[in-house]
C-alpha cells in the first residue's frame, strides 16, 4: 500500500500539543487510520476525515490543558490583563509627546491620518505580546489555556466597555464599535503571539 502523507496543516495543529503524554499514541492512531481510509475511500476523503479528527483531538487536548490548573491560569490572565492595561494607559500618556514630535519631524502631513491609529495600536500590541511571553513563563506548558482564558477576559472587558461608551456617546456609535473591536482583536493576537512563541521554543527543545 502506498504511503500517503497526512495534511501538513492538520499535523501542525496536532503538533501544538506535542508535549502531552499521550501525543505519540494519538498521532500514531490517526496516521494508521488515515492510511486505511486513503486506501479504501481515496485521498480527498481521507484528508477531510483527518482534518476533522485533528480539530476534534485539538479541542479535547486543549480542554484538558485548560482544566488542569484552571484557577491558576485564570488568576495569571486576570493579573496580566490588569497590569498590562494600566501600563498601556500610562505609556500612552507618557509617549503622546514623543508621538507628536515624531509626526512633526518625520511623518509627512498626508500620512498623519493613519499615523495616530497605527501608533495607538502598535504600542499596546507590543506590550501585550510581552505580557503573553511573561504569562507563558509563569505558567509553563499552558500556553493554549492562557490564550483561551485571556481571550475570554478581553471579550468580557470589551463588551462592558462598549456598553458604557455607547450609552455615554451614542452619537459616535459606529466609530466606537470599530475602534473597540479593532483594539480587542489586536490585543488578543499580540498576546497569542507572545504565548505561542514560548510554546514553539519549548516544543523545539523537545524534538
Amino acid at each position: 500500500m502506498e504511503y500517503v502523507t497526512p495534511p501538513r496543516g492538520a499535523l501542525a495543529i496536532l503538533n501544538f500539543f506535542a508535549s502531552e503524554p499521550d501525543f505519540a499514541n494519538v498521532v500514531g492512531d490517526l496516521s494508521e487510520e488515515f492510511q486505511q481510509r486513503a486506501s479504501a475511500h481515496g485521498h480527498p476523503a481521507a484528508k477531510r476525515w483527518y482534518w476533522r479528527e485533528a480539530f476534534r483531538n485539538a479541542m479535547v487536548l486543549g480542554k484538558r490543558e485548560l482544566l488542569r490548573t484552571a484557577s491558576k491560569i485564570l488568576a495569571v490572565s486576570l493579573l496580566i490583563s490588569l497590569l498590562t492595561g494600566v501600563s498601556v494607559i500610562q505609556l500612552n500618556g507618557l509617549m503622546s509627546r514623543v508621538m507628536v514630535a515624531i509626526a512633526v519631524d518625520w511623518i509627512p502631513i498626508r500620512f498623519w491620518s493613519w499615523y495616530q491609529p497605527v501608533w495607538q495600536f502598535l504600542v499596546p500590541s507590543m506590550l501585550y505580546a510581552c505580557s503573553g511571553t511573561v504569562a507563558s513563563l509563569l505558567v509553563r506548558t499552558r500556553e493554549f489555556a492562557l490564550v483561551a482564558s485571556f481571550a475570554t477576559v478581553s471579550t468580557l472587558y470589551m463588551l462592558l466597555n462598549l456598553c458604557f461608551l455607547i450609552s455615554a456617546r451614542a452619537s459616535e456609535l459606529s466609530q466606537i464599535i470599530q475602534f473597540e473591536v479593532t483594539q480587542w482583536v489586536s490585543t488578543i493576537v499580540a498576546y497569542s503571539i507572545g504565548c505561542f512563541w514560548i510554546r514553539r521554543r519549548r516544543l523545539a527543545r523537545l524534538r
